[in-house]
């Protein structure tokens, strides 16, 4: 999903059928507006080191499953 909002397409969220939200490219004229105004604050170093440092456990599925309980809810 990330990749194609990257790309430039606009996504449209909804809850159950109506918009509630839309999630579109930042571009770097919006993110250095924000850090401007001091509201955002701009990476001074590679995320990727980070990243390698978190601990990977065994996959799981207690997301998912707790989802489909919610929606069977519903």
């Amino acid at each position: 999903m990330i990749n194609r909002v990257r790309e430039g397409e606009i996504l449209v969220v909804t809850d159950h059928g109506n918009p509630v939200a839309k999630i579109m490219p930042a571009g770097p004229t919006t993110l250095a507006e924000l850090a401007e105004a001091g509201l955002v604050s701009t990476p001074d170093r590679d995320i990727t080191a980070l990243l390698d440092r978190i601990p990977r456990g065994e996959p799981s599925t207690k997301g998912t499953d707790a989802l489909r309980e919610l929606r069977k809810e519903q």
